[in-house]
């Protein structure tokens, strides 16, 4: 495989700001020297926290207005005093890779038990939504030479912002073929190194 064209500090702050100006900041990327970061955005944790301040208030009102019914509303009151007061005990940034240019590897922090992988043994990124029992997650494979495929990172939800992100910022940074399927195996992003450019279906 070609070896990676993204190395140093310029060209992964470039491909940083194109990947968020793409995706409206939905996907968070620190660079030092020669490795990447790939977590959850301030934006997205900024609204994340809100929305449990919200949340918080609502336990605490609604506990005070039901416990002319049952004492046992009170319990609300310090879930809602946690949601509002210390949302960040709760909501946490998540690592969805690490990628470090001077060693050639991919690191994933996000998978329990995971090991590094060598990305000269990476052919492509490929990217599912995928549906087990009742649960569902949007989960990123790396494909290998050998016709392995290894777990880069899942995430629970639909944030289509995000998984364009991690499938432009994926290909681009490892200089490798990535695309994203939906739940009816439809291609809804896909990005070509060869190109230079992205497809988005939607």
């Amino acid at each position: 495989m070609a070896a990676l064209r993204t190395q140093g500090t310029e060209s992964l702050s470039e491909c940083a700001i194109d990947a968020q100006i793409y995706t409206g900041r939905s996907l968070g990327l620190d660079y030092e020297g020669s490795v990447l970061l790939l977590r959850t955005s301030d934006s997205s944790l900024s609204r994340s926290r809100t929305f449990a301040r919200i949340s918080g208030l609502l336990f605490i009102v609604g506990a005070l207005y039901l416990v002319r019914l049952s004492l046992l509303s009170l319990f609300l009151i310090p879930i809602g005093l946690v949601l509002l007061c210390r949302p960040k005990l709760i909501i946490r940034p998540t690592t969805y890779a690490v990628i470090d240019f001077a060693t050639q590897k991919l690191l994933r922090p996000s998978v329990p038990q995971s090991t590094f992988l060598n990305i000269a043994d990476i052919r492509s990124i490929r990217g599912m939504y995928e549906v087990q029992g009742w649960d569902s997650r949007c989960a990123f494979y790396a494909q290998m030479l050998d016709s392995r495929e290894e777990l880069i990172a899942t995430f629970t939800g639909t944030d289509d912002m995000l998984v364009k992100s991690l499938c432009l910022t994926l290909g681009k940074t490892l200089h490798r073929p990535s695309s994203y399927t939906g739940l009816f195996g439809e291609v809804l992003f896909r990005y070509e190194p060869a190109a230079g450019q992205s497809q988005d279906r939607n």
